[in-house]
């Protein structure tokens, strides 16, 4: 027996994002003992019976929370539904392992059919078949001359047929019938009943809730209040047909694409008998049938509307298809297209084929599956050839709805791109409240034209990752960063207390040297480190250099270089002329804090993994949501902190405090100085300067554990003494402003001289063909094997010290 507590209430999703559950106050919650094998059914019983749901009335939904922290693109995942037995024991075994997992039970109330509607559903039924029965030719009953009743004067010679030759009662929605005409919902004739009526066979009866049948049932909604609801039976497969004779399309290709998905739902293929910029004429592919579909230009517009249409088919299955015609790559992407907005991943090819034939019956190859996800992707990211052409508008708007915002796009002479800048206005007015500290690197892109991404990153008050600037080049070369710091320096001025780390690339070098010559450059320790192994690749010295570089003091940088040049003087030799102060943290000539490695700028790169490989305003938009979630992500954060340091500041000192400093012994030497001895030596605490003679307070700007044992001695408050920089007053007033989307380019407003800007796609190169995502197996002989890199002592020691420095940043 488990213990399940069941909550009543309702899922909403908060900011399209957040999934919460509302609960229903009235009904609250219950607890019950079930037996790990229950069933469906008798689940659905216990609830009932612990709410006092009325069954007869009600209809009940039961969901709960994957406890797993997954995400789906930028959202998280949606409720679990819980719908059969096998999803019951899926539920129970989650239970099992985590007792917090609640069930949530949705009360929905049923539709109720009222006696007056069977009633006249059946006088329904009777009156439709008694018109059905009666010849067409000749008939002068109402609904025979609705049939033939002008719709405007573009339609005066439209010829409508209808051929119907039995109801299909599976499908049925009632709308008010009027005896005295034998017309539907509707007093003024049968072609006001809309476009449901020249549906094909299977929608006999439902193409009665048509759009002008469902205006009609509000005006008559005073003398039939109770029966405004549709009857809709089960196995409802397609959606109602709304191909009638005299429907407009605003362009041939709308028409187009509605038939082909209108083919592909009923199941049958049909030949285009003609085609041009005035005519459309349809056949089925059996020359028997009698389907017939023709529709023609309106007058000085791209509008067409349709002349002539017979819904039915006479044809058999013989000349149906699983590898559908009408189901092009096209098509199918258009259907598909939504789930690539937003920075989503979208389906893969396979996945493709399985929803076509799933959700359509369709069958297609693996080649048109790619076809298909290139034109989703197409369409919901835009094309890299217009998105080139988009992106001076795009500049634009995003400026206009996030003022301070600063944008740089470069062409060549004959307006083909080169480079383009970006930088988020509240992050440029954020970095001024955070440590003088930036990580700059690049990454490849693999879109169509490919090019690099190049961005300098900050970090938070609390460790979190804080973009400030982005840029898209051809490559990592002179010319490139050179214009990526001239740029920066429109935002962020050259000063002696600012700090660039990145790797030892020469082009990056020479730029700093020429536009931040006050700034201070650093080289992050991890390249450092393959660097130093790269030129001597059997040194076992790695470590050693790691912690002198990581050292906080002159001296005790010296104590382990002494031991690295004892060891090797060629490798010390190496180290001396990269120049101390630039991978030395106690040589710096400036605070580089916790920040020794780029790994902060190679976060943003990683993270983008996927996006780069789309369109260049596509990419830039990714960027601009995933800004969007994470400022308004951290107000969040920093408005529920109640602690006057950071969230992780005040977990690392409540860490030192509990490993450290409970086991140092403190001597008072004033009210603002202490001494602090322990296993590490004798250390001296200035409260007033914020010194430690171990400097790890100087460094890192809050207390180090001989602070904070000295504080606890002193009867003082260890957050007193922490930098503004991780003050959780500062981190919110970091993430005030808000970053805003660009919204639908159908509202843009783009001044002339922007419109005019030209930039078309770059000259760079690209191979044909599929683009490579993985590195190919090596081959030895005619056997296949696959390439692995051969164990290396240094490198394992290197990359698990990595690991571990990478957690002592506290990096996010």
């Amino acid at each position: 027996m488990i213990e399940v507590c069941s909550v009543c209430g309702e899922w909403k999703l908060i900011n399209g994002i957040h999934w919460d559950f509302t609960i229903d106050v009235d009904r609250g919650c219950s607890f019950s003992m079930i037996h790990e094998d229950i069933s469906y059914n008798d689940l659905i019983g216990v609830v009932l019976e612990d709410f006092g749901i009325d069954d007869n009335k009600n209809s009940v939904n039961l969901s709960y929370l994957s406890p797993s922290k997954l995400n789906f693109g930028t959202k998280e995942l949606p409720p679990v539904f819980i719908r059969n037995d096998r999803q019951v024991t899926s539920y129970m075994n989650k239970l099992q392992e985590n007792a917090d997992i609640h069930l949530c039970v949705t009360i929905k109330r049923k539709a109720q059919i009222s006696p007056l509607i069977i009633s006249n559903m059946m006088q329904t039924r009777d009156e439709i078949s008694s018109t059905h029965d009666s010849p067409i030719a000749g008939s002068s009953n109402a609904f025979e001359r609705g049939k033939h009743t002008h719709l405007d004067s573009e339609c005066n010679n439209i010829h409508r047929v209808d051929e119907v030759s039995g109801i299909e009662h599976t499908r049925i929605r009632y709308t008010p019938i009027s005896p005295s005409s034998g017309v539907i919902g509707n007093k003024r004739g049968l072609h006001s009943m809309g476009p449901d009526v020249y549906g094909s066979e299977k929608s006999k009866l439902s193409s009665f809730s048509s759009r002008r049948g469902r205006e009609s049932m509000r005006e008559d909604s005073h003398s039939h209040s109770e029966i405004l609801s549709p009857i809709c039976f089960a196995n409802q497969r397609d959606d109602d047909n709304d191909l009638f004779c005299g429907k407009f399309f605003k362009d041939k290709k709308e028409m187009s694409t509605k038939l082909k998905l209108h083919a592909v739902s009923q199941g049958f293929e049909f030949s285009t008998q003609y085609s041009d910029k005035q005519r459309y004429i349809l056949k089925c592919v059996d020359e028997k049938c009698s389907w017939d579909f023709r529709a023609k230009s309106v007058k000085e517009s791209q509008s067409f509307v349709v002349r002539h249409y017979v819904s039915k088919h006479t044809c058999d299955t013989s000349l149906r298809r699983v590898n559908h015609r009408q189901a092009t790559a096209k098509m199918l992407g258009s259907m598909i297209s939504n789930g690539y907005k937003g920075g989503k991943i979208g389906l893969k090819p396979k996945q493709i084929i399985d929803k076509a034939r799933d959700d359509h019956g369709v069958v297609i190859s693996y080649s048109k599956a790619w076809r298909c996800q290139e034109h989703a992707q197409d369409l919901a990211r835009g094309t890299p050839d217009d998105s080139f052409e988009a992106l001076p508008s795009w500049f634009h708007m995003f400026k206009e709805k996030n003022p301070g915002s600063v944008t740089f796009i470069e062409v060549d002479s004959v307006g083909k791109f080169k480079y383009a800048f970006l930088s988020f206005g509240p992050t440029i007015r954020g970095f001024k409240l955070m440590r003088k500290v930036l990580s700059i690197d690049g990454a490849h892109l693999k879109s169509k034209y490919k090019g690099t991404l190049l961005a300098a990153t900050a970090q938070d008050g609390n460790f979190h990752l804080y973009p400030i600037a982005f840029a898209i080049v051809d490559s990592e070369n002179e010319a490139s960063w050179s214009w990526f710091m001239t740029c920066m320096k429109t935002i962020i001025p050259d000063e002696e207390d600012l700090v660039f780390i990145s790797d030892r690339a020469a082009s990056i070098e020479k730029a700093l040297l020429q536009h931040y010559p006050l700034a201070h450059h650093g080289i992050c320790i991890f390249h450092f480190e393959k660097n130093v192994l790269d030129k001597f690749k059997s040194t076992t010295l790695i470590p050693l250099i790691v912690e002198a570089a990581y050292a906080y003091t002159k001296g005790d940088f010296h104590y382990l270089f002494d031991e690295i040049e004892e060891s090797d003087p060629e490798v010390a030799e190496y180290l001396r002329k990269a120049d101390f102060k630039k991978w030395s943290r106690a040589y710096s000539l400036a605070n580089r804090y916790n920040m020794m490695t780029s790994n902060l700028a190679e976060s943003i790169n990683s993270l983008l993994k996927e996006s780069r490989e789309y369109p260049i305003v596509c990419l830039f938009d990714t960027i601009r949501m995933i800004m969007t979630r994470w400022f308004t992500e951290r107000r969040e954060e920093g408005t529920r902190h109640i602690h006057l340091s950071t969230f992780k500041v005040g977990g690392k000192m409540k860490e030192l405090y509990n490993l450290k400093s409970r086991w140092l012994e403190v001597s008072k030497i004033n009210d603002l100085e202490y001494e602090i001895k322990g296993d590490t030596g004798d250390q001296v605490v200035n409260f007033q300067n914020r010194h430690c003679s171990c400097l790890v307070f100087d460094v890192e700007k809050f207390p180090c554990a001989h602070a904070i044992a000295a504080a606890k001695a002193g009867n003082k408050h260890e957050n007193d003494y922490v930098d503004d920089f991780f003050s959780n007053e500062r981190f919110k007033q970091v993430y005030s402003e808000s970053i805003y989307p660009v919204g639908d380019k159908a509202y843009w407003d783009i001044p002339l001289d922007v419109a005019k800007f030209v930039c078309r796609p770059p000259s760079t190169r690209f191979p044909s063909g599929r683009r490579k995502k993985k590195k190919n197996s090596k081959f030895v002989g005619v056997w296949k094997i696959p390439f692995q890199i051969p164990i290396n002592t240094q490198r394992l020691q290197m990359q698990q010290m990595w690991a571990a420095r990478t957690q002592q940043e506290y990096m996010c």
